[in-house]
């Protein structure tokens, strides 16, 4: 347990965030699932891409890990005669694993044991148990685990998916289907959540040679018979990781965030245009004191980013609502109640509110620093550590973070950067007073 005191400081300097966590989970299983050797360069070790390999590993891919990237034997898919006793796989806390790998797993024969830490057991799985029912693949949930006994692969056809659920369970039957036999489609009813997260995936398929025809994300036709196949692949900045310093930025550090893709297809790249709007605003108002416009923002597409957002509006001189924000319930922590009980701790006026059976944050914020001199908790959540870190800059006084250790699960560097840019951490036991 790593509880750190932050002290008030600006940050100061250049910053490369790491490469996309996002892309990287994609890389690797299409890498893994190419017969032949791949290639993937911009590669940071974090928890959550650590149990990505290990379970590639497991299932028969051979990965060679080096500083900043990995070669990839793929697994013969064709010629694939895996058939263990017992095939244990440990997701850790990453729901980008569990979900892309649970269909993966009926390309191979065996009794698998899927383990997990956290609260990931906890989170929706139910479209792949529907699934299961329906194809005859026998499951059990006990404890921590799942344990499944895969005999076939999940058949060709229609896969009827609704909309409001998370892209990582499309992602994960988007890596199978087009190595079954026969055509596959799947049908969207309501609109799709987090539509840039099904570009990556169809992104990096392409990259390994696998086709979908997108349908205006109505529908999803997957040709059958499709093979990965090996390549050279080089993963971009991560735009959710470069939020943070992005917004630090915005709020007055001396930073200059670096090696960013403009042109992204990354969701969480939509942070540049949030953070003109907050400057142009803030700007608006200093000219012109009775500018006190609503800022609307669309959280339903952009969940990750959403904690850093709603840090930087309480800075704005006005009101921002951030809409459709009910997922963050369901992350590493309740993300949505956790930002409230942080933010109101250090003075936010922050709060959720219900419409229409959809959740929102509405935030009455104000141009002031934060007093600080607080113990704050991480919720044992990499994005609301970082967050909390970034409101330091903002602070009278120190605060403490309990659990800070969290952010490996995407940004095992994230406090040493932390320091290099000029901030000041202390290692401190529970319960030290400020």
């Amino acid at each position: 347990m790593l509880n750190i005191k932050i002290y008030p400081r600006k940050l100061k300097g250049k910053i490369v965030p790491p490469p996309s966590k996002s892309i990287l989970h994609r890389c690797i299983i299409c890498a893994s699932l190419s017969k032949g050797i791949s290639i993937i360069k911009n590669v940071s070790f974090s928890d959550d891409i650590v149990a990505t390999i290990k379970a590639m590993e497991t299932l028969g891919a051979s990965i060679i890990r080096q500083k900043d990237q990995i070669i990839v034997k793929g697994i013969d898919i064709d010629n694939n005669n895996n058939n263990s006793d017992n095939i244990v796989i440990n997701c850790n806390e990453s729901g980008s694993t569990i979900r892309f790998l649970l269909p993966i797993i009926t390309l191979f024969k065996g009794n698998f044991e899927i383990k997990t830490e956290g609260n990931l057991i906890n989170r929706p799985l139910n479209i792949y148990y529907e699934i299961f029912d329906r194809e005859g693949i026998n499951y059990v949930k006990d404890g921590k685990s799942i344990f499944i006994q895969s005999e076939k692969k999940i058949s060709s056809g229609k896969y009827k998916i609704k909309g409001d659920i998370s892209s990582q369970f499309i992602t994960g039957l988007l890596f199978v289907l087009p190595l079954l036999n026969s055509d596959s489609e799947i049908e969207i009813y309501g609109e799709l959540q987090s539509k840039s997260y099904v570009d990556l995936t169809i992104n990096v398929m392409e990259n390994f040679g696998v086709y979908v025809d997108n349908k205006d994300y109505k529908s999803f036709k997957i040709k059958g018979g499709q093979r990965y196949t090996p390549t050279e692949f080089k993963v971009e900045t991560d735009y959710s990781q470069a939020a943070f310093f992005i917004v630090a930025r915005a709020l007055g550090n001396d930073l200059e965030v670096q090696s960013l893709n403009r042109y992204t297809n990354q969701g969480d790249g939509k942070i540049v245009e949030i953070v003109d709007i907050f400057e142009k605003k803030m700007n608006d108002f200093r000219k012109n004191k009775s500018s006190r416009e609503d800022i609307i923002i669309d959280g339903s597409q952009i969940p990750d980013i959403v904690p850093i957002i709603s840090l930087m509006m309480s800075f704005y001189d006005g009101i921002t609502i951030i809409k459709d924000v009910g997922r963050l319930m369901i992350k590493e922590s309740n993300r949505l109640k956790a930002i409230v009980i942080e933010l109101n701790s250090l003075g936010v006026d922050i709060k959720v509110e219900e419409e229409n059976s959809k959740y929102n944050l509405k935030i009455n914020g104000k141009n002031s620093i934060l007093d600080g001199g607080l113990e704050l908790s991480s919720h044992l959540d990499h994005r609301i550590a970082m967050m909390l870190a970034i409101s330091a800059t903002m602070c009278k006084s120190p605060i403490i973070i309990n659990n800070a250790e969290c952010v490996s699960k995407s940004y095992p560097d994230f406090w040493k950067e932390y320091e290099r840019l000029g901030g000041v951490i202390d290692v401190c036991n529970m319960g030290k007073k400020l």
